[in-house]
């Protein structure tokens, strides 16, 4: 059996978030298990996919994506000394947070470098395809898509071509977010018509999907309930898989300001908040809950970090020019693995008060660290973090405030008592794929057989 898993997305992102991670992580643990022998007869390749092709993603490859993932990582870190002099001066003569954004793109963003990435990604594949094997798919064959499809339009036709050839296609859907109502929760196809497009063609193309928690399970078998003709999947073809838990401890030092921020004489701990900047996860109502702890006199203080998402703008604004940076509260946009793992192993406690999820990776990860986790009480949240959580309603930012004081009080007590574990690490999380994997397989071989 050989399972042909494809990170075409992912090579070429210079993104550390969600999916990257998720897909990274996923890979390694596949990698591993193929060297540890645990599955006899099973093979893992990793591949790409383009241009209704599958090719093995070798050393050459790896090579040609790493270089333009450095693009999107550090588009404006890496460009000549000469356009950053001149972006810097402009910059200061129309200070212009929009305008500015787009000469400076912050990491993970590209602005005025977003051309030079798409001729870049176009030449990179290309060569890729050219030095690398092309592989034929065939009835015995699983082809496993974790990645982020809605961005990489360009891949159903390889995925196409391999189902066509017998092999068995599986997907991993994060969640249903860009399609549901903020308020409601309901599926509104018009809110993102891209991502409906994808989940069509992952409908289309799929003989299984997996999900990442119980709560995206439910949602997307409603959602195909709701348009058949996007694509046939009986529910016991939907399954969940548990994610890891462990953050990646990097290479590299530590930032001094960072450093110095957590380990402040005299200062507690600050709590960490760990996700990128956008509208649903919520950090406004976070620095809210705060200002009314340092209204009333609580010493508590807060770290973000975060890469800057989209629709953030005006909190952006807010936290740059917010009184108490670099007293009180500390942001950091761009935190290696390194200070990412830092700063879990150092905060006092975990918070997220997202409005919507996936998953949740933040508080497994903080319960990997055997930190207390504070979370918005969202279904999802409390599918992952079971009794391992402080749940607050997001009806109010004061909600936060208290739960905030009563783990105050929580830490006072003895340390057995406050201490927590995360049930799942990236082993584990694989495990539950493959089984999924081979077992879909197993069933779909087996009907044909009977048919």
């Amino acid at each position: 059996m050989r399972i042909l898993f494809d990170s075409t997305f992912t090579s070429i992102s210079g993104k550390k978030s969600g999916i990257e991670r998720v897909v990274q992580s996923l890979m390694q643990e596949a990698i591993s298990d193929t060297t540890r022998s645990c599955h006899p007869g099973t093979v893992v390749e990793s591949v790409f996919l383009y241009r209704g092709g599958i090719y093995l993603c070798g050393d050459s490859a790896k090579k040609a994506f790493e270089n333009v993932s450095k693009i999107q990582s550090s588009s404006f870190k890496s460009a000549s000394f000469a356009y950053r002099a001149f972006a810097n001066a402009l910059c200061t003569m129309v200070p212009h947070p929009k305008f500015c954004g787009w000469l400076k793109p912050s990491p993970g963003h590209l602005g005025v470098f977003k051309r030079r990435y798409r001729h870049a990604v176009r030449a990179a594949f290309r060569y890729a395809a050219r030095t690398s094997e092309r592989i034929e798919p065939l009835p015995t064959d699983i082809l496993w898509l974790p990645d982020a499809y809605w961005a990489t339009e360009t891949v159903w036709p390889s995925v196409q071509n391999a189902r066509q050839s017998g092999a068995f296609i599986a997907t991993l859907v994060y969640d249903l977010i860009p399609i549901q109502d903020e308020t409601t929760g309901e599926i509104n196809i018009e809110l993102n018509e891209n991502f409906f497009r994808y989940l069509a063609q992952v409908a289309n193309h799929s003989d299984a999907l997996l999900t990442i928690s119980d709560v995206v399970r439910g949602q997307l078998i409603q959602f195909l309930n709701s348009y058949r003709d996007v694509g046939q999947i009986a529910k016991e073809n939907v399954v969940t898989i548990p994610l890891g838990a462990e953050v990646p401890s990097g290479e590299g030092t530590i930032r001094e300001e960072l450093r110095e921020y957590f380990e402040r004489p005299g200062e507690m701990e600050p709590y960490l908040c760990v996700g990128t900047f956008e509208p649903r996860k919520n950090h406004g109502f976070l620095i809210d809950a705060m200002e009314l702890l340092w209204e009333q006199g609580a010493n508590v203080r807060l770290c973000l970090i975060g890469r800057v998402g989209w629709k953030c703008e005006q909190l952006i604004q807010r936290l740059n020019e917010h009184p108490e940076l670099g007293q009180r509260l500390f942001v950091c946009y761009s935190a290696s693995d390194a200070e990412v793992h830092y700063a879990y192993r150092h905060c006092r406690s975990l918070l997220t008060a997202s409005k919507s999820e996936g998953f949740g990776l933040p508080i497994v990860e903080g319960q990997r660290y055997g930190k207390p986790v504070i979370a918005s009480d969202i279904p999802v949240h409390r599918e992952v973090g079971r009794d391992g959580c402080m749940f607050f309603s997001l009806s109010a930012p004061a909600a936060l405030s208290e739960a905030i004081v009563a783990n105050e009080q929580r830490l006072a007590l003895p340390q057995d008592q406050t201490k927590v574990s995360a049930p799942f690490t990236w082993q584990d999380s694989w495990e539950s794929c493959l089984n999924a994997l081979l077992a879909g397989a197993a069933n779909r071989n087996a009907s044909r057989c009977d048919s």
